[in-house]
């Protein structure tokens, strides 16, 4: 199918719909991941809310986390799909070139924020948070679990941006099919 060009602001709001729907995605993997592998359910999420000094209980900080996580999963793809209307060498034509540029996307946003947010963020407040919790709390037992998990989770955390890019791209490719018909529907007409 020829690509047919539409307004940034409309790429934008494609991407922000697509990362939304990639970010759900991811989110609902990684509770699942989590139950599978026996580690307390919505630990990532608990992390962020705590790391963000959300210490009332697990659920309230995984709330925060998981709101978060949701609103950066979509910023970031429309931040994508704006990239992808105002680049030309980007412009998605089939589901291959959309797959490996939402895999690109997912990657760069692993390197630029979420890497450098966990080395010089997350890690030090975990530190710092350990000390004043209780031994025996909740938030105390899921910041020390991700601390000792901080390897893995960098790591498989790279495999859930990458998830994100194959959702992402798929889901550019069907709005971008959808919204050139449109266009095309509406030229027509003109």
């Amino acid at each position: 199918m020829k690509h047919l060009a539409f307004p940034a602001f409309k790429a934008a709001e494609n991407g922000a719909w697509s990362g939304f729907i990639a970010a759900w995605t991811v989110s609902s993997i990684l509770l699942v991941v989590e139950f599978a592998f026996g580690v307390q359910s919505g630990m990532f999420y608990s992390v962020i809310g705590i790391t963000l000094g959300v210490t009332g209980s697990p659920v309230d900080s995984a709330l925060v986390g998981i709101l978060l996580h949701i609103l950066a999963g979509t910023l970031i793809g429309a931040v994508g799909g704006f990239t992808i209307a105002v680049c030309p060498v980007l412009a998605i034509h089939r589901l291959t070139k959309s797959l490996a540029v939402g895999v690109s996307i997912g990657i760069v946003a692993w390197a630029v924020l979420f890497l450098p947010l966990t080395v010089l963020a997350v890690i030090p407040r975990l530190d710092r948070i350990l000390v004043p919790l209780a031994e025996n709390s909740e938030l105390y037992t899921i910041a020390s679990q991700a601390t000792g998990m901080l390897v893995i989770v960098i790591a498989g955390s790279l495999l859930f941006h990458a998830l994100y890019g194959l959702v992402y791209g798929t889901m550019m490719t069907r709005l971008i099919r959808y919204k050139n018909r449109e266009l095309k529907n509406e030229r027509s007409y003109v």
